[in-house]
């Protein structure tokens, strides 16, 4: 998938949190920012705030909307587009076009909504997302409130490799020879049943170490695995010490043309625990360093 950032244009403002419907709707005290927008951190301090010094004496406690209008263009029709927020510190409830499409409850967490059931091509959308943070204290840090991260647009067209959906696996390695295993889920987005090409390629300071194709066939809009085992020669191996990273880049294609490209970093190591030698990475002890929050 194709990713784009969609941080540029929000506006932003604190509402009512004792009044949800105006929640909803807002004050009409809106101001225009680019995400991240902590709206916590520009709170008054306050030494009589709910949590404290655990917040920084922010009092955090509140309700805050988050509004955005996009053009969707006439060809997102046939392809996938997913809108992807990083973190949201509060109960989030995303909005689309004025239908909720989803509510996210894990501030920690990136969640993800798909865009097709709720959007309307060739016209300008309004997505509004209502943030929920006045449950006070409820951390034992500062936590921040509402969009805290980024949020990217995903676009997938033909068939493509949907987001966080391929998987890096050393599976040996030595001075000589490496093997590393690609795993990719590929989507086809066409309602039809189609041949396409997956070509995987490892890459070490710009020079192609392995290169591997993959003929796949299609039924209508589904989903096929590739599994591919590439040797790497003198392997440049991952450690702590030595941080070494290739790039595994995947391309997909209906003929000729290309269809998307997804290139992910990596290193080349192998983990092993057990109660006799402990903890090692490729084969050589490695001691844990402990980082405490509190003593």
């Amino acid at each position: 998938m194709q990713c784009q950032k969609f941080n540029d244009r929000w506006t932003f403002e604190k509402v009512d949190q004792d009044d949800r419907l105006k929640a909803f709707y807002g004050d009409d005290n809106k101001i225009i920012v680019t995400l991240p927008y902590d709206a916590m951190i520009r709170e008054k301090r306050d030494k009589e705030c709910p949590a404290g010094a655990q917040s920084g004496f922010y009092p955090g406690g509140g309700v805050y909307t988050y509004e955005k209008s996009f053009l969707a263009p006439e060809e997102w029709k046939n392809q996938d587009v997913v809108l992807e927020f990083e973190g949201i510190y509060g109960t989030a409830r995303v909005w689309i076009n004025g239908a909720l499409a989803t509510v996210n409850r894990n501030g920690y967490m990136g969640f993800s909504v798909d865009l097709k059931p709720w959007i309307c091509y060739g016209q300008e959308n309004l997505i509004k997302i209502d943030v929920d943070n006045s449950n006070q204290p409820n951390s034992r840090w500062y936590t921040g409130s509402g969009i805290y991260r980024d949020v990217n647009l995903w676009t997938g067209k033909g068939v493509y490799i949907p987001h966080d959906e391929m998987k890096i696996t050393t599976l040996s390695v030595n001075d000589d020879v490496a093997v590393v295993e690609v795993c990719a889920n590929v989507k086809n987005t066409k309602a039809c049943g189609i041949e396409a090409k997956c070509y995987v390629e490892l890459i070490f300071e710009g020079k192609t170490v392995v290169t591997e194709k993959q003929n796949i066939v299609f039924y209508s809009e589904r989903t096929e695995t590739v599994r591919v085992q590439l040797p790497v020669k003198c392997p440049k191996k991952w450690s702590t010490d030595h941080p070494n990273l290739y790039q595994c880049c995947v391309k997909t294609y209906i003929g000729d043309e290309i269809c998307d490209e997804y290139t992910v970093d990596f290193g080349i190591r192998t983990l092993t625990l057990d109660p006799v030698n402990g903890f090692q990475i490729n084969g050589g002890n490695s001691e844990f360093k402990r980082n405490l929050h509190s003593s």
